[in-house]
C-alpha cells in the first residue's frame, strides 16, 4: 500500500480566521503535525485528531516474524 495523495499536500489553513487545532501529514518530516485551520477552504490534508492522521497517512510495512527461533 502507498500513502494516499492527500497526505502529500501541504498544510493549508484556508482563508477564514477561525482557530481550529488540526493535524496534517508533513511529507518532509514523515510525521503528523499540528496546525491551525481557519475553518473554511484548505485541502484534505486536514485531520481532527492525531490518530486519524496517522491511520490515514502512515504506511508501516508488516513486521517480520521469525518463526525459526525457539522461545521458551
Amino acid at each position: 500500500p502507498q500513502t494516499p495523495h492527500t497526505c502529500w499536500l501541504p498544510s493549508d489553513p484556508g482563508p477564514c480566521d477561525g482557530y481550529f487545532p488540526r493535524y496534517f501529514y508533513n511529507s518532509a518530516s514523515k510525521k503528523c503535525e499540528k496546525f491551525i485551520y481557519g475553518g473554511c477552504g484548505g485541502n484534505k490534508n486536514n485531520f481532527k485528531t492525531l490518530k486519524e492522521c496517522e491511520r490515514t497517512c502512515y504506511f508501516k510495512p508488516p513486521r517480520k516474524v521469525d518463526f525459526d527461533q525457539c522461545s521458551l
